[in-house]
């Protein structure tokens, strides 16, 4: 009886949400929207044709059927591949961006309303309020060299992902974290100092980074995660500290150029018991 009674609320839930949410995404001005009756907001989404395009301004409200919507969110992909999309202006409104919202070639910039009170900008790169976490680099903008904003700790999911016309980053001794695929596709870059702050290095963090020819992967990192270095085809050299603890299968995919990995004075031993480098133990010499 139980057992029904939960399945009854359940069903009345969804059915209640279902009534509240527009069923396919409706398009009132420049942009295509989610509608939610109930709460009286709007979520933006992705473009069907990926067409939007030029300077796009997110309105803070629509109007729809003599109702008032409160823009609230940016959905995962709403911006990505719009071949044709150069800005895009984020309203005061908007408490919540999903990832990979702005992967668009021939995006220059992010602005943020000032009063927004959960992200802001910063030389056309999105930032979350307090600037602990840099959320997108745009694809396109032209700077050859960035500094990241001292007190940023995190560096999130794909923030710099195809960003070609970075040679070089300069990173704070504040970061902490540098999440999924940050730097994928950078393959410009070609200089890079990790800071001594740094503990996780995440998954395909630097795949793709063609042009990368050494690293040194600073003391307190314990991992090497699958795919972190994969097709780093100018990748010659790898100084790993003491630290590491584990190197997962395919963390040095298809860098077929590495000749030498350094580790820290009487570790070679070890370091080549390690699952993912005992394939490469002749390469790691102690430093």
């Amino acid at each position: 009886m139980n057992d029904m009674k939960r399945l009854f609320t359940f069903l009345a839930v969804v059915i209640l949400v279902a009534g509240t949410m527009a069923a396919e995404p409706i398009k009132i001005g420049q942009l295509y929207y989610r509608l939610y009756n109930g709460a009286q907001q709007a979520e933006v989404v992705a473009h069907p044709d990926c067409g939007y395009a030029g300077v796009i301004d997110i309105p803070s409200t629509v109007y729809y059927n003599n109702m008032t919507y409160n823009v609230t969110a940016i959905k995962q992909s709403a911006f990505c591949y719009c071949k044709r999309l150069t800005s895009v202006s984020i309203p005061a409104s908007v408490k919540k961006i999903d990832d990979y919202a702005f992967n668009s070639e021939n995006l220059t910039a992010i602005s943020v309303v000032g009063n927004n009170p959960n992200y802001r900008s910063q030389d056309g790169v999105l930032f979350s309020r307090n600037m602990d976490q840099l959320i997108c680099y745009p694809q396109a903008n032209s700077r050859t060299s960035y500094v990241i904003p001292y007190g940023v700790q995190t560096i999130g999911e794909e923030a710099f992902m195809d960003c070609k016309n970075l040679k070089s980053i300069t990173m704070p001794q504040t970061l902490v974290t540098i999440m999924q695929y940050a730097f994928s596709g950078c393959s410009g870059l070609s200089s890079l100092t990790l800071p001594s702050s740094l503990r996780d290095l995440r998954s395909g963090a630097f795949a793709k980074c063609s042009s990368l020819v050494s690293m040194t992967i600073p003391e307190g990192v314990p991992y090497l995660l699958p795919y972190l270095f994969s097709e780093c085809t100018s990748l010659t050299t790898l100084t790993l500290p003491s630290s590491i603890k584990r190197v997962e299968f395919y963390a040095f995919f298809k860098c077929k150029n590495i000749s030498r990995i350094y580790v820290p004075k009487n570790e070679r031993s070890r370091f080549v018991e390690i699952r993912g480098l005992k394939k490469m133990a002749d390469i790691i010499v102690e430093k």
